[in-house]
């Protein structure tokens, strides 16, 4: 629930500059994560419920009648204001273009390596030679089972753990660290769902940028087969 007067509320512009000094400040790992803080300030839940009601600073009033659209023009409606996006280019490097991926299989890259951001930007933040580069370019991702040892678990969420105790008191921490013989039956059982579901121990994993999430790839499909994979990758290509 929202405790601002949108009238207090800043432009879209001004949000955005608000968010990367923050990220800055707060030393924020992705602007994203700046955007979701900025807005908590303001009283919303998250960047995706503050946008909707920023104004952008050109904004003329009018009393024209709401122009009706039909689905596909106002797909092309969004498209064209995605792309309209001038941002200079900062993040995305030479590495990261499509033509200069090392896995391209029948015309679809395989693990390319994207920016960092790629993964957690509002699509109108993106870099325009980002877009121009990757929208509705479809993409895979290969994903290992990947085994932690429990020293490594240990290391990891004592840090958490000492956190709640900390914050609760040892009392009303519910949470509890596992016993190494609890941790080793959890991950055998996790072991065995992996390799059950991706019998190769590879789960493929489909995406395109194309605007189903507002501030990410969107995941298509995962599957157990990289021919599987590509005909569902090119499938989105038609």
């Amino acid at each position: 629930m929202n405790t601002t007067n949108s009238q207090q509320l800043p432009s879209i512009e001004e949000f955005k500059q608000q968010a990367k000094e923050l990220k800055k400040l707060d030393n924020f790992e992705k602007l994203g994560y700046a955007q979701n803080a900025l807005a908590k300030k303001y009283g919303y839940k998250d960047y995706r419920a503050i946008k909707s009601v920023l104004k952008s600073d050109d904004i003329q009033n009018n009393d024209m009648q709401p122009q009706i659209l039909t689905a596909s023009q106002f797909e092309q409606m969004i498209k064209e204001q995605i792309f309209s996006n001038n941002n200079p280019t900062v993040n995305f490097k030479k590495k990261h273009y499509f033509k200069n991926q090392k896995n391209i299989v029948e015309g679809i890259a395989i693990d390319p390596i994207l920016p960092e951001e790629f993964w957690s930007t509002a699509h109108e933040d993106r870099e325009k030679v980002e877009l121009d580069e990757w929208w509705e370019r479809p993409f895979i991702v290969t994903q290992a089972y990947e085994e932690e040892s429990y020293e490594d678990y240990y290391s990891r969420m004592k840090p958490y753990y000492d956190n709640l105790i900390a914050h609760y008191g040892e009392e009303k921490t519910t949470y509890k660290i596992e016993t190494e013989d609890e941790f080793n039956a959890r991950v055998e059982k996790q072991k065995k769902s992996w390799f059950d579901s991706w019998p190769l121990g590879i789960r493929y994993d489909v995406y395109i940028l194309d605007g189903g999430a507002w501030d990410r790839p969107t995941a298509k499909d995962k599957v157990g087969s990289l021919v599987e994979a590509l005909e569902i990758a090119k499938d989105l290509l038609n």
